[in-house]
């Protein structure tokens, strides 16, 4: 293989592991291997494609499922850093089907869905996250917002003090973990203020 020493690992293991499925289409481990130099590139349909081929030969194999669970992972994560919240929310979903023990999938999920106003859905994600991995800041703050943004938008009284108080105490768990959180701060404020105008009334 010296031919291929010019070309970047994830290219050069594209096509030793393509020529080797060539020769024997049938080995798991192959299609899996190919699938994670389709990653490294980017190429999230391939990296897929070549793992589900893997598990189809191996459907016990935990290693394949996991595998294929990141792959759907960071092809959401790229949709969702683009603002495309329409586009990552499937793969996100798909991840969280096969290891739904990813605490980062489903805050990630829940801030797509908080992009796509789903604010009811963005705090179940959030609580799930939070449940799954205890002190996890970004989904108490994810939480929060999706609470404040869904009392913004609530127009009976009890119900929306209520949810600008669920509000402020997420906030404040995220503050617990990191008192130097300058976005927790801020949403604790904003949230108070809101309550304070209630009871001003």
């Amino acid at each position: 293989m010296g031919s291929l020493d010019f070309l970047p690992n994830h290219h050069k293991f594209v096509i030793i592991y393509g020529t080797e499925l060539a020769k024997n289409p049938k080995n798991a481990r192959n299609h899996f291997n190919l699938g994670e130099a389709y990653l490294g590139l980017g190429m999230y349909d391939k990296a897929a494609r070549s793992i589900e081929e893997a598990i189809n030969l191996e459907p016990e194999n935990k290693e394949y499922v996991k595998g294929l669970a990141d792959v759907y992972y960071l092809e959401g994560l790229e949709f969702y850093n683009k603002k495309e919240y329409d586009a990552a929310e499937r793969p996100l979903e798909e991840s969280i089907k096969l290891d739904g023990k990813r605490a980062e999938a489903h805050c990630c999920l829940a801030k797509t869905l908080r992009g796509m106003k789903e604010y009811d859905k963005g705090i179940r994600e959030a609580d799930l996250a939070i449940k799954l991995k205890e002190n996890y800041e970004d989904a108490y703050i994810i939480g929060a917002d999706c609470y404040f943004k869904k009392a913004d938008l609530t127009e009976n009284k009890a119900s929306k003090f209520q949810l600008y108080q669920n509000s402020r105490k997420y906030y404040s768990e995220a503050l617990k973990l990191n008192p130097d959180s300058e976005e927790a701060e801020r949403g604790e404020a904003r949230a108070l203020w809101q309550m304070n105008n209630f009871r001003d009334q």
